[in-house]
């Protein structure tokens, strides 16, 4: 099946500003883009909503999902288990939507590897101004112990390795600016798929 709309993939550390700049981005009226909703395994946060922000599950019903081959990809992070489901996807692309996949480094491997011919396929990745920088924002958002903010940056580093496979960096200082590059290069993207 063709599709004449595209996935844009964006993956970035824990803290860097995801939520925030997707959410203005799919709100913004001039993008035909949803943000796909992912499948996890962690513990919803007293401010999320399940079937919104995330669909909240077990690690049973999780493994149930990878064992029927139902996700596009699948990873582990921070010891929670993180997926989107195919079935997902298609539905949006059918109905000529762009699409948003907010995943990790190693699930964006996967649907490019897996799936790069099928689909058309953007990728982003947000890096922060700093490993500083990023530290003081997981502190900021009072979320986490001490030992997990370690941890998230500890896997920041590895996912800051990986950037250059992106087909585009944004580096998070402004987040007006931010949210400027990437519009443009959302719909520069979109308008090329389909010319």
């Amino acid at each position: 099946m063709g599709y004449s709309s595209c996935i844009f993939i964006i993956s970035g550390p824990s803290g860097v500003g995801k939520n925030t700049l997707i959410s203005k981005i799919i709100n913004d009226p001039e993008i035909n883009i949803v943000r796909n909703i992912s499948t996890t395994t962690r513990a919803k946060r007293e401010n999320e909503i399940d079937g919104v922000d995330y669909y909240f599950t077990t690690q049973h019903e999780f493994q149930k999902k990878i064992e029927n081959h139902q996700l596009l990809e699948w990873t582990i992070y921070s010891k929670n288990y993180y997926g989107t489901t195919q079935e997902s996807i298609e539905h949006v692309l059918g109905l000529a939507k762009n699409i948003i996949l907010e995943i990790e480094v190693d699930g964006a491997r996967q649907v490019i590897d897996s799936y790069g011919d099928k689909y058309p396929l953007r990728t982003i990745f947000l890096m922060p101004p700093s490993l500083t920088v990023l530290k003081q924002r997981l502190i900021e958002r009072n979320l986490n112990q001490s030992e997990d903010i370690e941890r998230r940056l500890e896997i920041a580093k590895n996912e800051i390795e990986h950037s250059h496979f992106y087909n585009h960096v944004i580096i998070m200082d402004d987040l007006e600016k931010e949210f400027y590059n990437l519009k443009a290069y959302i719909l520069n993207e979109i308008k090329n798929i389909n010319h």
